[in-house]
């Protein structure tokens, strides 16, 4: 009939047929304010969204802070043991505050690897509710990242102390710097640059950091840590 709704078209439905017409594009005027997303329900998702990442990891955030302090705090005490200094100005403390860093970053990596050790902590159930102890390998690492950087800031700390201490004219500024007074091998007057390259100290520091370097990049590898996993095991 011509007046019913449900007359075919093609073999579909009219009424179908319409509803699967898509409507007329509508034109956007380019004065219409453009309507932006409530800055309120943004800083809401993303308060939850943090709160949520500080929940689910909690204790690996918590163990992080105190490694990073346990850092600072060892890196701060060395430094507050050396004045500013006239020639090298805060060189010293830079230089021997690395070190220190160096030496508790070794401490903990070794202690890391030790068997024993890691038993009788595991086998503390309270330690395990602060301390991610099932990553014990990845802060095994980062303490290795930290004693190369430790060690590079050292050995560039001392090398720029050495070139400020050999452009001083002054020898009043010489004989009052705590740096010089206090380094064996510049007092009690400059002995060439040369000489105090090839003094022990230099060669050992040189030697050592050389091996870190040849040591470090071969542990980038998985292949390599698989290899010697055992090897340091004790």
């Amino acid at each position: 009939m011509e007046g019913d709704s449900t007359r075919r078209k093609g073999g579909v439905l009219f009424d179908q047929y319409v509803a699967l017409t898509p409507p007329p594009a509508k034109k956007v005027d380019s004065r219409e304010p453009i309507h932006k997303p409530n800055n309120s329900a943004i800083n809401t998702a993303s308060g939850r969204l943090v709160q949520c990442l500080f929940v689910h990891n909690k204790r690996e955030i918590w163990s992080l802070a105190v490694y990073v302090l346990l850092n600072a705090t060892a890196f701060w005490w060395k430094c507050s043991l050396f004045p500013w200094d006239r020639v090298v100005g805060y060189g010293m403390c830079v230089a021997k505050g690395s070190a220190q860093v160096v030496v508790v970053n070794c401490c903990l990596a070794l202690l890391l690897l030790s068997r024993s050790i890691l038993h009788f902590v595991k086998a503390q159930p309270f330690l395990w509710r602060v301390f991610p102890l099932e990553h014990h390998m990845e802060l095994h690492k980062l303490c290795g990242y930290a004693v190369f950087v430790s060690a590079l800031t050292h050995s560039a700390a001392h090398v720029v102390n050495l070139a400020y201490t050999y452009t001083v004219t002054n020898q009043l500024d010489l004989d009052s710097s705590f740096y010089v007074r206090h380094v064996p091998l510049l007092h009690p007057h400059l002995p060439p640059l040369l000489e105090v390259a090839a003094d022990l100290p230099m060669w050992t520091g040189g030697f050592l950091l050389v091996l870190l370097l040849v040591a470090l990049p071969p542990s980038f590898f998985l292949s390599c840590r698989r290899r010697y996993h055992n090897a340091f095991w004790c």
